[in-house]
């Protein structure tokens, strides 16, 4: 209900589109919450489709929004799914802003900026950076910095000048 809130009242949007995941059971009840929520501000749904986990081409999905001119495009998906989404959106021409719900965690950003750009990004030491609980270099242009020689010891310069002197872990 707050997403709805927040479209409506902060982002301004009257007529939305809502696309969910229906492999997930938190994307349907997300997009449930925000269609009741929404309509009951007097917001208007334009559109409500469902896709799967494993669906990489949205091209149709798209079709059908771009002559509907959405104020705000609801994508409680999990982070490939709306990052894969987002990426074919703008590549076809939709300007739609996005929104989306607690999956869009930390691999989103990465995974959503690189697909807005048309690339991709393997999150390549995202996963440690949680695990571990420090600084390390992650997401787009790790490889570009480590082939360059600007990577030593496992953090980029900018990095590493942040971090404590490492100390012998315990054992």
């Amino acid at each position: 209900a707050a997403l709805a809130d927040f479209a409506r009242r902060d982002l301004k949007a009257r007529r939305v589109a809502v696309l969910t995941n229906a492999s997930l059971k938190n994307s349907v009840e997300l997009s449930r919450r925000f269609i009741e929520r929404f309509r009951s501000q007097g917001g208007e749904v334009l559109l409500e489709l469902d896709y799967v986990s494993d669906t990489r081409k949205f091209d149709a999905i798209i079709g059908k929004l771009r002559p509907l001119a959405p104020d705000l495009l609801f994508i409680p998906g999990g982070p490939e799914d709306s990052a894969a989404l987002m990426r074919q959106a703008r590549a076809l021409g939709l300007k739609t802003p996005f929104l989306g719900g607690d999956a869009w965690n930390e691999d989103m950003h990465v995974l959503a900026g690189a697909a807005i750009e048309g690339k991709s990004d393997g999150l390549f030491g995202l996963k440690e950076n949680v695990i571990i609980g420090k600084l390390i270099p992650a997401g787009t242009g790790y490889w570009v910095y480590h082939d360059r020689g600007q990577i030593e010891g496992g953090a980029a310069p900018e990095v590493a000048a942040l971090e404590e002197p490492a100390s012998a872990a315990p054992e």
